[in-house]
């Protein structure tokens, strides 16, 4: 719907790129610096140590809006054939897998001596403040532009002469500089969270490793743990759905456990009919005998739903603890020996029957379930930092759609 000017507040105007305070202006990309071209850095140049260099794949997986930190190095010899950055650099992916995210982009904010490789396109300026821009060029209005200009299906690619024409609303530089400290406080925040949670995973997994195998015991118990095999503790079982239960269907991941199919992948892939699919329960356990070795096997925490009958679902007996259970086959060691214990050739199946002579160590009850609270302590410490974290990044992106827009002004007093 086209604004009107009875939609226009005071103090805005009305342009190109949205709503925008009158005292900002609208400026192309080629106003504000030149262009640019990454080169070399294959692969097989990249060193443990030496001068920092970023590939365009980082700009996807790495660097978000501001370089940090530097994870890729080259020598002084592949330094000189490939392209030096200065402060104030934005550096562009010039390709991607999509549309949506192609021309990607960070800003180059230091000193010190760094290099871009191939397919990254740099716009050199010095009358912005380059932190300022590097949030500004990954928001909606400015992505809404990269999207159209995008090249390419199966790789997209973007370029300089494309990036020229991309239209931004820019501030009076002492606003610029007022956004971009309040915006780096936030994601100063995010990353000190993002530290705790890497420092509590290397935590929880030590800890888990320790009390699920014995090698560390907790105070007040001595007895001996014993040797079972899984097929001595758990039973597999495949109720199919003959009574047409209408549940939810359900999909497992090696990454977040049981999830809703049409979460998975974005809808229901199962047909009408799902009287071949398996009924689960609170308290079972499913996993996908194809990928169970990287990690795709799930306790389902909800009270009905349904599966694929590809899963292989089995239940526990009284002689080990749900949680107990669980915790054990998240251990790297277990999903690694997932691995050892399957048949096959380039696809490594792991049946049931295979999968109950896998053996662990059992302490008894009263044991598991102090171990099981330890366990559980620990995960919900790193639940509440993830959850923390989330809030952040939801503020973060709340405040950008405000503050690069000008919907919100800043005190630059």
């Amino acid at each position: 719907m086209n604004a009107t000017a009875a939609d226009i507040k005071e103090g805005y105007k009305l342009t190109k790129v949205g709503l925008i305070p009158k005292d900002w202006k609208i400026k192309d990309l080629e106003s504000i610096g030149g262009f640019l071209k990454g080169k070399g850095v294959s692969k097989s140049e990249l060193i443990n140590s030496g001068l920092p260099c970023l590939t365009y794949g980082e700009l996807y997986t790495r660097h978000h809006d501001v370089i940090q930190e530097f994870v890729s190095f080259i020598s002084e010899e592949s330094a000189n054939n490939s392209f030096k950055l200065e402060k104030g650099d934005i550096l562009f992916a010039g390709s991607g897998e999509t549309l949506e995210e192609i021309g990607k982009c960070a800003a180059f904010i230091n000193d010190f001596k760094a290099y871009a490789g191939g397919d990254i396109v740099i716009l050199r300026q010095n009358s912005q403040n380059a932190i300022f821009l590097g949030y500004l060029l990954n928001h909606e209005v400015v992505n809404r532009q990269k999207h159209k200009l995008g090249q390419g299906h199966s790789v997209v690619h973007i370029y300089s002469s494309s990036l020229r024409k991309v239209e931004i609303p820019l501030p009076p530089i002492l606003e610029q500089h007022k956004i971009a400290e309040i915006l780096s406080t936030w994601d100063q925040a995010i990353q000190k969270c993002e530290q705790t949670i890497t420092e509590l995973k290397i935590r929880n997994n030590g800890l888990a490793k320790e009390l699920l195998t014995g090698k560390k015991r907790l105070r007040g118990f001595t007895d001996e743990w014993q040797s079972v095999k899984i097929g001595e503790v758990t039973k597999k079982f495949s109720n199919r759905n003959k009574e047409l239960i209408d549940a939810r269907i359900y999909s497992v991941t090696n990454t977040n456990g049981f999830v809703l199919q049409s979460d998975h992948f974005s809808r229901e892939v199962a047909g009408d009919d799902l009287s071949n699919y398996k009924t689960i329960s609170k308290g079972d356990f499913a996993y996908n005998p194809a990928r169970i070795n990287v990690g795709s096997i799930a306790y389902f925490e909800q009270e009905q739903g349904v599966i694929s009958s590809l899963y292989v679902c089995f239940r526990t007996t009284k002689r080990i603890e749900d949680k107990f259970l669980y915790y054990w086959l998240s251990l790297e060691k277990t999903i690694h020996d997932f691995g050892r214990f399957g048949e096959g050739g380039v696809r490594i199946y792991l049946w049931y029957e295979l999968f109950a002579k896998i053996k662990l160590v059992l302490p008894s009850i009263e044991e598991q379930k102090a171990i099981i609270s330890v366990l559980d302590e620990a995960h919900d410490e790193l639940k509440l930092y993830e959850k923390k974290s989330a809030v952040l990044q939801e503020q973060k992106k709340g405040l950008m759609q405000k503050l690069l827009t000008g919907e919100i002004r800043v005190n630059v007093k």
